[in-house]
């Protein structure tokens, strides 16, 4: 009555500053349906692990520790996926719902637009979310996609960091500087009217702020960063392909995809905060005060691309 498929895996890794090697075991289930074979579930599970870098290794006061452990994260995911046609259009849809239990984290804030870390295996995350991706040709050959994503990033310190200030004011859990709680995206696809060599694309992106800490402030004292907004629009030609060629070029054995796109990015020129630059500015009362100024991501721009298959 169904179909079931056992995926493992085993990575041996090593490195010259840790004597035994680290094993990351891996394994996927999945449960196929005999009378719906369009129809998938799956669980999967594995160890990952993170050996630490240089800039991880090196403290806000320029010493290293390069006897740090490498960070651990255990996975789990339940997902599933489905194909079917609605109104005579191929979609498919993916729904994933994961949690990762990370431990030996190795704490970071960011200053400006600098990551600064403990250098200390000090922390231990919690990450949860969900994610569901659309998939559909609303136009023949021409894919067209929708995600939503919700997640819940957060850690908490089993040690004191290095800079007193910067101790938690509880031992509770607070948010990581990647907890992104909600994301949208959207990304459609078409032909111009008589001209299927000619498509064009329009991208749309909508993500709720990230999380900063204030310069010297204690982990979980954090705001919320504006939220990210993003449109994109791109065009291309297709000269060549498995499908279609330029009369010009079908002489041109040699050359098997031939394509030329040029992109706005940015479409609406959005200034997208991606961190502050905080500036001391003395009071009258003989205090400083600090000024938050924004850093903004790049403003709007066009992208020209060439693709050559051979």
């Amino acid at each position: 009555t169904a179909r079931l498929e056992l995926d493992g895996g085993l990575r041996l890794t090593t490195r010259d500053l840790w004597s035994a090697p680290i094993l990351s075991p891996r394994l996927a289930l999945t449960f196929v349906p005999k009378r719906q074979s369009t129809f998938a579930t799956y669980l999967a599970s594995g160890f990952y692990y993170q050996f630490p870098f240089y800039r991880e290794m090196r403290d806000s006061h320029g010493e290293l520790h390069p006897k740090l452990q490498p960070q651990r994260a255990i996975h789990l995911v339940l997902g599933s996926r489905w194909s079917f046609p609605l109104w005579e259009i191929p979609f498919r849809i993916q729904l994933e719902l994961y949690q990762k239990n990370i431990s030996n984290l190795i704490p970071y804030h960011v200053e400006n637009l600098s990551l600064r870390y403990e250098a200390a295996n000090i922390g231990e995350g919690l990450i949860r979310g969900i994610d569901l991706k659309i998939h559909g040709e609303l136009v023949p050959g021409a894919e067209s996609w929708l995600s939503v994503s919700l997640l819940k990033a957060s850690m908490r310190l089993k040690e004191p960091p290095r800079d007193p200030l910067q101790t938690p004011q509880s031992s509770g859990y607070f948010p990581m500087p990647s907890d992104q709680r909600f994301a949208v995206s959207l990304f459609l696809q078409d032909y111009l009217p008589r001209l299927p060599s000619y498509t064009v694309h329009l991208t749309a992106h909508y993500a709720t702020g990230l999380p900063f800490t204030p310069p010297n402030a204690p982990y979980g004292l954090t705001g919320r960063l504006p939220s990210y907004k993003r449109v994109d629009i791109g065009f291309e030609k297709e000269f060549k392909s498995d499908i279609y060629s330029e009369s010009w070029l079908r002489k041109a054995k040699w050359l098997k995809e031939f394509r030329l796109g040029v992109e706005v990015l940015n479409l609406l020129d959005i200034a997208n905060t991606s961190s502050y630059l905080w500036v001391a500015v003395p009071t009258s009362q003989g205090t400083v005060s600090r000024l938050a100024v924004p850093n903004y991501l790049t403003a709007r721009c066009i992208n020209f691309r060439l693709r050559l298959g051979f």
